[in-house]
């Protein structure tokens, strides 16, 4: 990554989200709630798209490249719909390379790069064992999906065998959902 980024932001809002606007209406949305600002000057949207599927809606949001230090990217999408909503935040290098990659919701709407840093990150495992971790313990349906699966277990190995089944089931149902394995509409799997 150099001093020249490109910032894609891909709010994801999912197909069962009641009547979803125009493809138009969720660009002008994005554009309202998504702020870049390179070095604190705010960047105006050079260009957006819609993408729609089975599972959801994606606005990609691209803006022009400049020579700064600093990426500032602050976006009220979570903070506009319903509770628990998520946004999927993704910054690309020119060359195409992820620079960021974060899940942002209504408490954690902002995030800033340093660019000078970006090149010796290599820590990608961490950050997704920290995700991955606040992905559970922030989803009350995990937790008490956990507990419902808990409530006729007594003895401290039956508990540690329920929680890794739990684990392991969700990590390879959500990986073969992420891999394009398995598409099951929002609207099912949710309730």
């Amino acid at each position: 990554a150099g001093a020249r980024p490109r910032s894609i932001s891909r709010p994801s809002l999912a197909a069962s989200d009641a009547k979803l606007p125009a493809a138009g209406a969720i660009e002008i949305f994005a554009r309202d709630a998504i702020v870049v600002a390179l070095d604190g000057v705010p960047l105006a949207v050079r260009a957006a798209r819609t993408d729609r599927s089975e599972s959801g809606v994606a606005v990609t949001l691209e803006f022009d490249r400049a020579t700064a230090s600093r990426v500032s990217i602050r976006s009220d999408v979570p903070g506009r719909l319903a509770n628990g909503h998520r946004e999927l935040l993704t910054v690309h290098a020119p060359d195409g390379g992820v620079v960021l990659e974060r899940l942002l919701d209504a408490q954690s709407g902002e995030v800033a790069v340093e660019l000078a840093t970006v090149a010796g990150r290599g820590r990608p495992a961490v950050e997704l064992f920290d995700l991955g971790l606040r992905h559970i313990l922030a989803g009350y349906d995990h937790l008490l999906f956990l507990v419902a699966l808990l409530l006729g277990v007594s003895r401290l190995p039956s508990v540690i065998t329920t929680v890794t089944a739990f684990t392991l089931a969700h990590s390879v149902t959500l990986s073969l959902a992420v891999l394009g394995f398995v598409a099951v509409p929002s609207a099912i799997v949710e309730p």
